[in-house]
């Protein structure tokens, strides 16, 4: 159940302010750390170079490569939430 599933059963009765308390705090966007801001540059190869995503190792991917993760990031986001209990954190 969604957390907007859950808000119209605690406003038809359906469900206590207890119960959606108890059911809601799981799907509750969790608090992410503060990171330093992303930097860009341009590689050596030509790649687009990301520095501070992945800890002291910068992530290349070329322009096209970028573009085609960007044409899909609604699908992305989906399939992130639909399996958010099974990734890790760091």
């Amino acid at each position: 159940m969604t957390l907007e599933e859950l808000i119209v059963q605690l406003q038809q009765g359906n469900i206590t302010t207890a119960e959606f308390k108890t059911m809601a705090e799981p799907l509750m966007p969790k608090e992410t750390p503060i990171h330093k801001p992303l930097t860009f540059e341009i590689g050596a190869k030509g790649g687009l170079v990301v520095k501070g995503l992945n800890g002291k190792f910068p992530t290349t991917l070329y322009v096209n490569q970028w573009e085609r993760v960007f044409l899909q990031i609604d699908e992305m986001k989906k399939f992130i939430e639909l399996n958010r209990d099974k990734f890790s954190i760091r």
